[in-house]
């Protein structure tokens, strides 16, 4: 799709060299299972870093931390997870299914506790294994799909971490999802001395509304940038291509100009960028003499 922009429009489209990024949205690739990390409560965190996922239930009491499943199959092989710490019961496994019943995964008392104990819930029954416990959980109601399954830290105390490794889900690493571009490959296509075309790739995930990629739209240089501050336009692309070219009309001669763009929301002139994106990468266009 091409895009004419000029010097006198409200609205202007531009691209830039680097990546606007955001968590995918898929739940599973090879090996792996998505998860994210879900914090409750002042100073509560749930993060991930080189294999260890660490949860902090926060300053107050009643704060919680959580590693969140992202669409959770049924886990047939039994979830693990070794934690530094123990604290009666925390942190631990929880599978929710659509019956209403669900599966607490205790880990051993002590330092570098694994998973050891499964009790069926609501009832609190103690199951030998964890095979045995699913059996039980999938007998409650015959809709016995997973709804939910996490890792919660809620001890009541506040200021607990624990670091956790070797997290696990029906066999699979449990994983942050990788970041996806929301706009890339900017680059010039021609320029001369008022006007160049730029073009760029739209990434077909991670969009709030996919049909509707909308970007607010910063333009650095000369007539363009007072004081310093960026001309601001808002556009939005309906064709549903991820290959797109703009025109950028009344540039004068000889003179620098950076364009960026960031994945935004909203409407012309009451819009706000998506949080989490990068607007940092631009584009270079140099105009001729």
């Amino acid at each position: 799709m091409k895009r004419r922009l000029t010097a006198f429009v409200a609205a202007f489209l531009a691209v830039f060299g680097g990546l606007l990024i955001v968590t995918a949205a898929h739940a599973t690739a090879a090996g792996v299972q998505y998860a994210n990390g879900v914090a409750n409560g002042t100073g509560a965190a749930a993060g991930y870093s080189s294999g260890t996922w660490t949860l902090d239930s926060g300053h107050g009491s009643g704060g919680s931390a959580q590693i969140d499943l992202v669409n959770p199959p049924t886990a047939t092989t039994a979830p693990s997870f070794t934690a530094d710490t123990e604290y009666a019961g925390n942190p631990r496994w929880v599978e929710e299914f659509h019956n209403g019943c669900y599966l607490f995964g205790y880990p051993a008392a002590g330092s570098n506790a694994s998973v050891s104990t499964w009790t069926l819930e609501p009832s609190g029954k103690a199951e030998p294994d964890y095979a045995t416990a699913l059996k039980d959980a999938q007998a409650c109601g015959t809709d016995d799909a997973v709804t939910a399954a996490f890792v919660v830290l809620d001890t009541g105390n506040p200021d607990v971490t624990v670091h956790l490794t070797g997290v696990t889900y029906n066999g699979a690493d449990v994983v942050p999802p990788p970041v996806i571009p929301y706009v890339y490959g900017g680059h010039v296509v021609t320029v001369n001395n008022n006007r160049a075309t730029v073009a760029w790739s739209e990434s077909v995930a991670g969009w709030p509304d996919a049909a509707n990629k909308c970007e607010e739209v910063q333009i650095f240089g000369y007539g363009f940038s007072v004081n310093g501050s960026p001309h601001i336009g808002f556009t939005c692309d309906h064709s549903g291509s991820n290959a797109n070219q703009g025109f950028l009309t009344g540039l004068a001669a000889g003179h620098t100009y950076a364009l960026r763009v960031q994945p935004a929301v909203g409407t012309y002139g009451n819009h706000h960028p998506i949080p989490g994106t990068n607007a940092n990468a631009h584009i270079t266009v140099i105009t001729t003499r």
